[in-house]
């Protein structure tokens, strides 16, 4: 059944233009002109979400989210802010309203889509209407920064959650739309890999349709590349062809690993609903510490809170001067789960032979700090 969108604006024209943009990708429309016809129509035709504009002459949108958040009615309702106020202050005052998620005008078609495609899978996950990774412990990595070693923290991870209490199997998707780390890192190319799947519907994405995408490591790892040849993959799925992605591959295995870079967009937030863990890659400065601050913030703003989180600092150079453990964890008010010492010789080996840095030197503290990663993250 087409999902039903609730909008309300007092524009008469932006009303038909956006109603008419997201009929034709096949959802059901209701239209309410102002704010309290809104407050109405939420009640009376239980809409799927809702897209609310801020400026409207009887009652303004952030006190008709205020409202629809106070109603045991709807307030589980998604809530989509569609304004012309495009001021950092505006966008807070729509987060602290309780929207879901906040858009300015004007906005291409495929984004819009994109932006309610993700609301909606993630309220579906939410409310338990969409198969989600129960099956498989789904765990995130991501970078508070770009550059931090995220990859290689979700690799060597990955490596060691599979070989812990015996050999377990362990799939790793590569998400990293704008890079194909995990392709580049340890050479590798794929006949099938998420390209295949991106011109499939949702529910044809299936574990029959993964299987033929995975390729097998020399570490045991199974992983889902992004594609070297086709670093925009990933951009290209939907949330929902995401999310099926990710629930088909969570019947595959126990554990699946998602390698999410650095960039917080709509499909990230899409796998982050899906995660039961999510470790933030940071390094000891304080730059970094204020960006992970933020970056839990806003996480927590959008339905992942803080006891899903856990953090792994990364101290790439040698004798550099680091904050103390115990004030960033204060400050984060997040447990710091490892702290990984330098290692640019290994590292830079483990570069040139495609390998992993734990596999080379499986006795060092790096191996060490990644293996007690892996227990914190199962337990």
């Amino acid at each position: 059944m087409a999902a039903k969108i609730l909008i309300v604006d007092d524009d008469l024209q932006g009303l038909k233009l956006v109603g008419l943009m997201l009929q034709r990708r096949g959802y059901t429309i209701v239209a309410a002109r102002g704010g309290e016809q809104g407050l109405a129509k939420a009640v009376s035709d239980a809409p799927d979400l809702i897209i609310l504009d801020v400026m409207m002459p009887d009652l303004d949108g952030l006190e008709v989210c205020r409202r629809l958040r106070s109603q045991s009615a709807t307030s589980q309702i998604p809530v989509i802010i569609f304004t012309a106020r495009a001021q950092v202050g505006d966008k807070v005052d729509g987060f602290q309203s309780g929207a879901d998620d906040y858009i300015t005008k004007p906005i291409h078609p495929n984004d819009l889509a994109a932006r309610v495609d993700a609301a909606l899978q993630r309220s579906a996950l939410q409310t338990g209407n969409v198969q989600s990774a129960a099956t498989a412990q789904v765990i995130g990595f991501l970078g508070v920064r770009g550059g931090v070693g995220t990859t290689t923290l979700a690799l060597n991870t990955a490596a060691a959650l599979a070989t812990a209490d015996g050999e377990r199997r362990v799939i790793l998707i590569d998400l990293q739309a704008s890079a194909a780390n995990v392709a580049v890192q340890l050479g590798l190319n794929a006949a099938n890999d998420l390209t295949t799947l991106v011109g499939l519907e949702p529910n044809d994405i299936t574990p029959a349709a993964i299987g033929p995408c995975l390729i097998r490591h020399a570490s045991g790892l199974q992983l889902l590349l992004a594609g070297a040849d086709q670093p925009a993959t990933a951009a290209a799925l939907t949330a929902t062809q995401l999310a099926a992605v990710i629930g088909s591959v969570s019947q595959l295995a126990p554990v699946v690993v998602l390698d999410l870079g650095s960039t917080l967009d709509d499909l990230t937030l899409t796998a982050l609903a899906l995660c039961r863990r999510v470790v933030l890659a940071l390094e000891p400065q304080r730059i970094a510490v204020v960006a992970a601050q933020n970056l839990a913030a806003q996480l927590e703003r959008r339905g992942i809170p803080a006891a899903r989180l856990s953090v792994a600092l990364i101290n790439h150079a040698p004798g550099a001067v680091m904050l103390d453990r115990r004030a960033i964890e204060a400050q984060l008010k997040l447990p710091i789960g490892v702290l990984l010492p330098p290692t640019p010789e290994v590292a830079s080996q483990a570069a040139d032979e495609a390998s992993l840095i734990i596999h080379l030197q499986p006795g060092g503290l790096y191996a060490e700090q990644i293996r007690t990663l892996a227990r914190q993250l199962t337990t």
